[in-house]
C-alpha cells in the first residue's frame, strides 16, 4: 500500500470536517455576535425568582425541595443548579447565562450532527456541509431572539440539549450488539431525559415516546430494555408529579375547555412548527403545514421502502412527534392571554413565541434529518447530492429572511433590558415602580429584591453592564 493510498481518504476525511465545522461556525458566529453586542447583565422577568435562591444558598438554607419546586409548570431543578452554579463564579453576570445557552446550542448540534453521520460518511464534503449548515442555522436561529438574550431561558436550551441527546442514546443502546453492550448509553439516555423532564414539563413525553421507539426498532431482545425504560420513566414521573398543582388562573378558560377549539389548537401548533421559517402568523400556519407534509411523506417513503433500515429514521420520528404534542399540550394553556384591559384572548400567534420556537425547531430539523436519510438511499450518488442542494435552497430561502426580521425584535428586547438596568443601578432603596414594570411584580416585593441584591453585593452594582 503506497502513501498516496493512505493519504486520499485522510484528506477526504479532513475537508469533510473542516467543511463541517465551518458550516457549523457561521451561524454560531452569527448568534455570537448577537449576544455580544446585545446582551446584558440585567436580570429580566422571571430571573427576578433566582434572587431568593441566591439568598438561601448564601444562608445555608437551600434545600433539594426548594431546588426542584414547582414554576408553572416546570420543575427547574437543573436550570436552577446552573444558574447558581455560574452565579457562584461569576457573581451572577447574566451574561454568563446566554454563553451557557450558546454553549448548550452547540452540544445540541453536536449530537444532531452524529445521529446523522453514518448516513452521510460515504458523501463527498459538500453534503455534510449542507446539512450540517442546515442544522446548525436552524439551531442558532435569531427567531429564538428573546431567549438568546434572557439568562432564566437556559431552562430551555438544557431541555432542547436533554430532549435530542436521550433521542439519540436510546437509539445507540438499542443499536448495540451483544448482551450488556447497551446498557452504558441506556444509561445516558434515561439521564437526559431527566435533565429535560427536569428542565422543561413537556420532557416527561419522552417516556412514552422512548418507549414507542423502543417497541418498533428491529432489535430483537428490546423487551428488557423497554422493561427498564418503563421503570425508570414511572419513577420519574411519579417523583415528578408528587405534590404538583395544575395552574389555573381565575377567568382563563381550563385545558378541558380549550379541548372544544381543535381549530385553533391546530392552528397555534402549525404557528409554533412554522415560526422558525415564517413571517406573518397566515404564513407560519403555512410553512408549519408543509413541514407536517414534508414530514409524512416522507415517513410514508422510507415506510414502504425502507422498513427493514427503520432504526435509521425512528429517531427523527421520534423527534417531530415530541414537537407536535408537546405544542398541542402547551397549547391548551397557553392559547387563551390576558390583555391588558383583563379581557381574555384565545391568540394563536402564542404558538410563535420565541421561547417556543427554541423547542418547536427540533421539527424542522426532524425534517432536514428524515430527508437526509432519504436522499442518500438513492441510488445515484448526483442525484442525492443535487436533492440535499435543492433542500438547502428551499430551507434557506425561508431562514434568512426570517432571521433578518427578528433584528428589529432583538434591539427592542435590548432596548427594554437597558432601560431596567438604567432604572435598577438608580434605584434607591424607597421606591421601585420603574423596576417592578421589568420583573412582573409589585413595587414592593421589587424594592425587597432589589435590598437582597445588594446585600449579596451583585457585580451588577458595580458597574459591570
Amino acid at each position: 500500500m503506497t502513501g498516496g493510498d493512505i493519504g486520499d481518504p485522510e484528506r477526504r476525511s479532513a475537508v469533510r470536517w473542516a467543511a463541517v465545522a465551518l458550516a457549523v461556525l457561521v451561524p454560531a458566529a452569527a448568534t455570537a455576535t448577537v449576544i455580544l453586542r446585545y446582551g446584558l447583565n440585567f436580570p429580566y422577568a422571571d430571573e427576578w425568582e433566582l434572587v431568593p435562591y441566591l439568598a438561601a444558598m448564601r444562608d445555608g438554607s437551600l434545600t433539594l425541595d426548594l431546588l426542584q419546586a414547582q414554576h408553572n409548570e416546570h420543575r427547574m431543578l437543573f436550570p436552577r443548579l446552573v444558574m447558581l452554579a455560574l452565579a457562584v463564579v461569576t457573581g451572577w453576570d447574566i451574561r454568563a447565562e446566554l454563553w451557557t445557552n450558546h454553549l448548550l446550542a452547540f452540544a445540541t448540534v453536536a449530537v444532531l450532527l452524529r445521529m446523522l453521520w453514518p448516513n452521510l460518511v460515504a458523501l463527498p464534503p459538500r453534503p455534510h456541509a449542507l446539512v450540517a449548515l442546515l442544522i446548525a442555522a436552524a439551531v442558532f436561529s435569531l427567531a429564538q431572539k428573546g431567549n438568546w438574550l434572557w439568562g432564566w431561558q437556559v431552562q430551555w436550551y438544557l431541555a432542547l440539549f436533554g430532549i435530542v441527546l436521550s433521542v439519540h442514546a436510546l437509539s445507540r443502546a438499542l443499536d448495540a450488539a451483544g448482551p450488556g453492550r447497551g446498557v452504558p448509553r441506556l444509561g445516558v439516555a434515561v439521564a437526559a431525559v431527566l435533565l429535560a423532564q427536569y428542565s422543561l414539563a413537556s420532557g416527561v413525553l419522552l417516556w412514552p415516546l422512548g418507549a414507542v421507539m423502543i417497541l418498533l426498532h428491529p432489535r430483537p431482545g428490546r423487551w428488557p430494555v423497554l422493561a427498564g425504560w418503563l421503570a425508570a420513566g414511572a419513577v420519574a414521573t411519579a417523583v415528578y408529579f408528587h405534590d404538583w398543582h395544575p395552574m389555573f388562573v381565575p377567568g382563563v378558560p381550563g385545558k378541558l375547555e380549550m379541548l372544544g377549539r381543535p381549530d385553533l389548537l391546530l392552528q397555534f401548533v402549525l404557528v409554533s412548527i412554522g415560526g422558525l421559517l415564517g413571517g406573518s402568523q397566515l404564513q407560519k400556519a403555512f410553512i408549519g403545514g408543509l413541514l407536517v407534509l414534508l414530514m409524512a411523506v416522507g415517513s410514508l417513503r422510507l415506510l414502504t421502502s425502507a422498513w427493514d433500515r427503520r432504526a435509521e429514521w425512528l429517531p427523527w420520528i421520534l423527534l417531530a412527534a415530541f414537537v407536535g404534542i408537546s405544542g398541542f399540550a402547551t397549547a391548551l394553556g397557553r392559547l387563551p392571554s390576558i390583555e391588558p384591559d383583563g379581557s381574555v384572548a384565545l391568540l394563536v400567534g402564542n404558538g410563535a413565541a420565541s421561547r417556543y420556537i427554541t423547542i418547536s425547531l427540533l421539527f424542522t430539523v426532524a425534517v432536514i434529518g428524515l430527508w437526509t436519510v432519504v436522499l442518500t438511499r438513492l441510488p445515484n450518488p448526483v442525484v442525492t447530492t443535487r436533492g440535499m442542494g435543492g433542500l438547502a435552497v428551499a430551507f434557506a430561502m425561508a431562514m434568512v429572511p426570517a432571521n433578518l426580521s427578528m433584528l428589529t425584535g432583538i434591539k427592542r428586547h435590548y432596548d427594554l433590558t437597558r432601560e431596567g438596568l438604567a432604572c435598577l443601578l438608580a434605584l434607591d432603596e424607597k421606591s421601585a415602580p420603574c423596576l417592578a414594570r421589568y420583573m412582573n411584580h409589585n413595587p414592593e416585593i421589587a424594592r425587597l429584591r432589589v435590598e437582597t441584591l445588594r446585600d449579596l453585593d451583585w457585580v451588577g452594582f458595580a458597574g459591570r453592564e
